[in-house]
């Protein structure tokens, strides 16, 4: 079964995009954030890996043994607010 990672899977391009891989065809694994964006994460149908993008380690473990990686995770103006 194919594997994939998915960056950006609680925001609203990468939930799509994480709703259109999750059909069953395919093992999907996606990076949350938040243990709240790991439970939207899994009731998706995928395995959440709690982190961001500044975590190479969690990124790694994410993407062992993929086949491909979504990255869909952006910075939009409500993230700089928050920073």
């Amino acid at each position: 079964m194919e594997r994939v990672f998915v960056t950006g899977a609680t925001g609203f391009v990468g939930g799509g995009v994480l709703a259109a891989l999750a059909d069953g065809s395919r093992e999907v694994r996606a990076l949350a954030r938040t243990r709240t964006g790991g439970e939207t994460v899994s009731a998706a149908g995928a395995t959440p890996f709690i982190g961001d993008l500044f975590e190479p380690d969690v990124l790694a473990a994410g993407m062992e043994g993929c086949d491909g990686v979504f990255h869909v995770a952006g910075v939009n103006q409500m993230c700089c607010l928050l920073y």
